[in-house]
């Protein structure tokens, strides 16, 4: 069977979109990192690097069981380094959240029954007193009371990161009450409410970013890549209840499409876009009519190449405001650093933040610089960079020490 192109806009095919699940041939090259069966990393670490990766994950997840509300359950978006949560929560940090739980509960971090008490308590509130829309939840919500916060948008993206957690649930406590409350919320989400209509052709098929009380549905759109097609519409295709039609797969734009470190890759620069989607989907050795998504023009591989050349710049010259290309918390605002934008060219405006979260989230993709550059982080910087619950959000080595520091809750994305 000869393989589709590597990239091709929606419609440029017109073989049956039947296939866009098969496998195709593992490129040889890639080796384990293309084998399901085969934990990537799984040749290169050794027990020191086994070490410091369980002592990092046992402290991302201690986060989701010392900040969680007891009342609620619910997660916050973030904390002080050193702990104490503020009294927001997001939805995504739920999904996040209660995937750490299981990964606690199978690693034995976690006592199961402690686990699975957790679970409960927060899905059973989210039921109960979330406020939602047609099954999708609001961004933000008080920790304590569960009330939308900040007047936020009701959220697909963070929607999706929340049932991407629920699914895990459902399938790691299989056959309990709770797996019955986890399929519960998940078919109840309507995923097609949010869908464009078929009256602007450059429109239709495409998934909406959300809908305010205020305002109404907003304009944006998921019409490129990014994290928000291969969460969101995977998911709703999915459902047994609402799903989405196949159309909105075929819909989005597998673009930009660009070539840094010898690899091509679709692009969207901070890496979480890459990342998130395969916190819970593997990936390796999927194609359909429109990307080869396992050879080097694919998702892990971009990831991998935004990664590559500042991991390897960071462990020689010391240089961490290359290790990857992340969003990150600054003091003034949100904003994304380091990578390279579409036309290849770096971004003007980095000022040596390091996101430790860039090269520990691309683990599973560059499993040995990235050990390297986060090793190399915590033997330089650890003092004040490698806290209670792991690296910090970010952090500038100019000033570590002499002011506050975060911790997102995004930054312990399983890896």
């Amino acid at each position: 069977m000869r393989r589709p192109p590597a990239y091709a806009a929606p419609g440029q095919t017109s073989r049956s979109s039947n296939r866009a699940n098969r496998r195709c041939n593992r490129p040889r090259w890639i080796g384990s990192f293309e084998d399901p069966s085969s934990p990537p990393g799984k040749s290169v670490l050794t027990a020191d690097d086994n070490k410091f990766l369980d002592d990092l994950e046992q402290r991302g997840i201690r986060f989701f069981v010392d900040e969680q509300d007891s009342v609620t359950g619910l997660m916050p978006d973030r904390s002080l380094a050193t702990g104490g949560a503020k009294d927001v929560a997001s939805i995504a940090s739920v999904g996040f959240g209660i995937t750490a739980l299981c990964i606690g509960d199978e690693r034995g971090w976690i006592a199961h029954q402690d686990a699975y008490d957790r679970s409960l308590r927060v899905l059973r509130f989210l039921r109960e007193r979330g406020p939602q829309e047609h099954g999708h939840f609001f961004h933000f919500l008080n920790m304590r009371t569960g009330q939308r916060v900040w007047n936020c948008e009701v959220s697909n993206i963070d929607t999706a990161l929340l049932m991407a957690g629920v699914l895990t649930v459902r399938q790691h406590f299989a056959g309990t009450e709770l797996a019955s409350l986890a399929n519960e919320l998940y078919e109840r989400v309507d995923w097609p409410w949010l869908m464009r209509g078929s009256e602007d052709p450059k429109t239709k098929g495409l998934v909406r970013m959300g809908w305010n009380p205020e305002h109404g549905f907003l304009e944006s759109d998921w019409g490129q890549f990014s994290e928000g097609p291969p969460l969101i519409i995977l998911l709703g295709m999915g459902s047994r209840t609402h799903p989405l039609p196949p159309e909105t797969w075929r819909a989005w734009r597998r673009e930009p499409v660009m070539t840094y470190a010898g690899l091509t890759f679709v692009q969207c620069p901070p890496l979480f876009t890459q990342q998130y989607p395969q916190c819970w989907f593997d990936l390796r050795g999927q194609h359909d009519d429109h990307a080869d998504y396992s050879a080097t023009r694919n998702w892990r591989r971009g990831a991998a190449a935004m990664v590559h050349g500042r991991a390897e710049q960071a462990v020689r010259d010391v240089r961490p405001e290359r290790v990857g290309h992340h969003r990150v918390g600054r003091p003034q605002r949100i904003q994304s650093l380091g990578g390279p934008s579409p036309d290849g060219k770096i971004d003007a405006d980095i000022n040596g933040v390091v996101v430790p979260c860039a090269a520990g989230g691309s683990l599973a993709f560059e499993p040995r610089l990235c050990l390297d550059a986060l090793q190399e982080m915590k033997k330089r910087y650890g003092e004040n960079a490698y806290l209670k619950y792991g690296f910090v959000d970010a952090f500038n080595p100019r000033t570590i020490g002499t002011m506050p520091t975060s911790w997102a809750s995004t930054s312990a994305r399983p890896c």
